[in-house]
């Protein structure tokens, strides 16, 4: 599932020559909480974290179906780009790609 999923979702944010040279700085699904205790050890899932040269976080994507609206995942990656502090937000269902720059408000 994972590496069909990375086939479906990597080439909707890089070209494919670009793909092969930031492999290397993609972390497919990141857990992370919100910074309070949770005593059931929930915790918070990026589907991909995407990192600057320096190994900060600069794009965090999240990806539905292809059965599923883009739109479903943009409350949830809005929401974690705040907690985690992330200035760009995607969500895709490998069909439709939808950005939002927390720097600019675009």
């Amino acid at each position: 599932m994972k590496k069909i999923q990375r086939k479906s979702t990597l080439p909707l944010l890089f070209r494919k020559d670009e793909e092969k040279k930031t492999s290397d700085n993609i972390i497919m699904e990141y857990y992370f909480t919100d910074g309070r205790v949770n005593i059931d050890g929930d915790k918070k899932k990026a589907d991909y974290l995407l990192l600057f040269k320096d190994n900060t976080p600069l794009v965090l994507v999240e990806a539905k179906g292809i059965k599923h609206s883009a739109m479903e995942g943009y409350q949830q990656v809005l929401e974690y780009t705040e907690i985690l502090d992330i200035p760009f937000a995607y969500t895709t269902n490998e069909i439709d790609l939808i950005e939002k720059d927390l720097i600019l408000q675009e």
